[in-house]
């Protein structure tokens, strides 16, 4: 699989939101607002996930233009441009409430991409 190839992108996308359920495994929203580790961790996570998905393709976006895939770039963008004024409940309501989504919807694509192969 070529480092360029949208697949190669989706399937790295997906192992760091599996990383982020494995940091956030039966954590709590208050424990996780106290533990500076676990935040920083899950938002070096989110930075590369939209570092990810802003080196995908226009073409590509558009074609599965289902996934909101700005989000996920608005988020890195943040994150690495605004590091001072990070907003912790934006990051958790992320994960709690857009980041499940996301992952149904690369997984999705991933086994489309992988059926064209």
């Amino acid at each position: 699989m070529k480092l360029d190839s949208p697949l190669f992108r989706l399937k790295h996308i997906l192992e760091r939101i599996e990383m982020i359920d494995l940091f956030m495994d039966c954590v709590s929203k208050k424990e996780f607002m106290e533990n500076r580790e676990k935040q920083e961790a899950v938002l070096r996570c989110f930075e590369i996930i939209g570092e990810a998905v802003n080196q995908l393709s226009k073409e590509f976006t558009k074609k599965h233009a289902r996934v909101d895939w700005s989000n996920s770039v608005g988020l890195r963008i943040r994150a690495a441009h605004l590091y001072y004024s990070i907003d912790w409940n934006i990051v958790w309501d992320s994960y709690k409430n857009a980041l499940p989504q996301f992952k149904q919807q690369i997984e999705k694509i991933i086994a489309e991409e992988e059926n064209k192969t």
